[in-house]
């Protein structure tokens, strides 16, 4: 019901900004696509302007929603977007809860070791001597919101020093925002997002202690969605959207390995929907995984259902059996083939 009322009150806005997904017999299949504006959905935004969905008979058309998961999944679950692309949360979970016959469909984001853009940052003018339970108990930690993966990480965080979320201070800040109060010493701490990271050190008011994904390694991060009318009535179409996808993901991380040298193509593609700010930031970010043949990790989505049912932030416990569907991304692989792994090299 929430998501409906929401959906009403963005529904004006949608029709005079963006074109209904259709299918026509005489021109490309319309999909309309609602994104935050995330270093994450790189492979989204490279798919776009390389032409690989216009490849596929695609006119895809993506917006740009700054409070992703709030506007973006009541369009998607009233079918007035087709796909979304956005952070993984309680909020995204709870959507599960009504019968909107949305599902998580690939990977937007993974982390794993040299690719992790979430680091653990600390206010340099606080930075300890030494990092032990007295002097992190008490301490104030930012985040953007809770009941969202960087809570998640910030407990495992300080469980390193025997400390729960209990034994500390959560505020909640957005993420430039928490770059300011770590220059100004006004937070202890905070779970920070790239390129807000990278700034924050290079300009010397925070030290990174550690990256989520060495603390919990391979966790799922951002998913891609489908509304139910473009899974049941143009499944064509949604099959061949995720192989353009796919291939943009796959760009991405050919590029990040050295395979690909498009560093001010790539730079700009993403400036454009991220407004990222200046090449030189682009070198120095530490840019998330994403899984290039799509599959999402079920046992992660499962761990995160666990820890977000047991503290209140959802209702229910759904299956991640029944919220995800991997058979567009069975499909895409089918056509483009395993991605063959190669050794990681820095850009």
């Amino acid at each position: 019901m929430l998501l409906r009322m929401i959906a009403c009150i963005l529904t004006v806005f949608v029709s005079l900004v963006l074109p209904a997904g259709s299918a026509s017999a005489d021109g490309p299949d319309k999909v309309v696509v609602g994104s935050s504006p995330s270093l994450a959905a790189a492979g989204l935004f490279l798919a776009k302007e390389k032409g690989f969905f216009e490849e596929e008979g695609l006119d895809v058309t993506i917006e740009i929603f700054k409070q992703s998961t709030v506007q973006i999944l009541p369009l998607l679950a009233t079918n007035k977007i087709d796909v979304a692309a956005c952070g993984y949360s309680s909020g995204l979970l709870n959507a599960f809860t009504e019968d909107t016959g949305i599902k998580m469909v690939a990977c937007l984001g993974r982390h794993f070791p040299g690719r992790s853009h979430l680091a653990m940052l600390i206010s340099k003018q606080l930075y300890p001597d030494k990092m032990d339970r007295d002097v992190l108990e008490g301490k104030v930690f930012a985040l953007p919101t809770r009941g969202v993966i960087q809570e998640i990480i910030t407990e495992r965080f300080l469980q390193q020093y025997g400390l729960g979320l209990e034994d500390v201070e959560l505020v909640n800040l957005s993420y430039p925002n928490m770059n300011a109060a770590l220059a100004g010493g006004s937070i202890f701490g905070a779970m920070q997002l790239e390129p807000y990271a990278s700034k924050a050190v290079e300009e010397g008011y925070a030290v990174e202690v550690i990256r989520a994904a060495e603390l919990r390694p391979n966790f799922q991060g951002g998913v891609l969605l489908y509304s139910r009318d473009l899974m049941e009535e143009r499944p064509d179409v949604a099959s061949r959207f995720m192989v353009a996808y796919l291939r943009g993901v796959r760009y991405f991380n050919d590029f990040l390995d050295g395979a690909i040298k498009d560093d001010h193509g790539v730079f700009d593609i993403i400036d454009k929907y991220t407004a990222l700010g200046s090449y030189e930031a682009f070198q120095k970010i530490q840019f998330g995984g994403v899984n290039p043949d799509g599959f999402l990790d079920k046992t992660s989505i499962g761990e995160d259902i666990d820890w977000y049912h047991e503290r209140g932030y959802i209702t229910q416990r759904p299956d991640p059996a029944d919220i995800v569907d991997d058979s567009f991304c069975e499909y895409a692989v089918s056509v483009l083939g395993k991605y063959p792994p190669h050794d990681h090299r820095e850009r």
